[in-house]
């Protein structure tokens, strides 16, 4: 399994999946950040104010492999869950090719 699973889900309005191997730094301040900035942004660019994500970011610590797995199997069939996509190597923003390999 890679160091690093980056999965994204920009379309989806609910919320963003993602799961990453972070070797340094404070993920949870990082995002924290992010999301705060993005939001300004958002809000100046539409005139308009308030919170732009429902709920907190939050950031799960996952040091089993078997969890690992199962996770990174909900992210990337997410999106043929949702109807986005037939196949989950189909998702744009998705690093399952990354998983799975060059197609043969």
């Amino acid at each position: 399994m890679p160091d690093s699973i980056s999965v994204r889900h920009p379309v989806l309005s609910r919320y963003s999946a993602s799961a990453e191997g972070s070797r340094a730094g404070n993920l949870s301040q990082i995002m924290q950040h992010i999301n705060g900035a993005y939001t300004n942004f958002f809000n100046v660019r539409r005139k308009r104010s308030g919170h732009l994500f429902q709920g907190r970011y939050k950031a799960l610590l996952v040091d089993i492999d078997e969890y690992a797995q199962e996770l990174s199997r909900y992210i990337h069939l997410n999106p043929v869950k949702t109807g986005m996509v037939e196949k989950p190597e189909q998702y744009r923003w998705s690093s399952y090719q990354d998983y799975i390999g060059p197609p043969e």
